[in-house]
């Protein structure tokens, strides 16, 4: 049996595999805060609390994107379920006061 009969179908799932989106695995602590919208010294106390897993490499703390997405997805569902859901109000050109009284 030729051994290269296989090369063919192995350079398409290489090349199917290049063209996957990377997602980094990990975020940095002050970035997440950024994406979550809250400061970043209350993201490491929810850290200390032990809600989001935290990976430490040396000085820098990272949170893993996975976690981060499961944290943003049970804070909306809470949300939901306690009739808390945000509104999204658009707001008026060049407005300064809450449109959503």
């Amino acid at each position: 049996m030729d051994r290269n009969h296989h090369a063919p179908g192995r350079r398409q799932s290489r090349e199917a595999e290049a063209a996957r989106p990377i997602t980094p695995r990990l975020t940095p602590a002050k970035r997440a805060a950024q994406l979550i919208g809250i400061p970043y010294t209350s993201l490491r106390l929810l850290a200390y609390r032990g809600e989001f897993p935290i990976v430490k490499v040396g000085r820098a703390w990272y949170l893993e994107t996975a976690a981060l997405d499961r944290w943003v997805d049970s804070r909306k569902q809470n949300a939901e379920e306690e009739g808390n859901a945000p509104r999204t109000v658009p707001a008026a050109r060049g407005a300064t006061e809450r449109t959503d009284r």
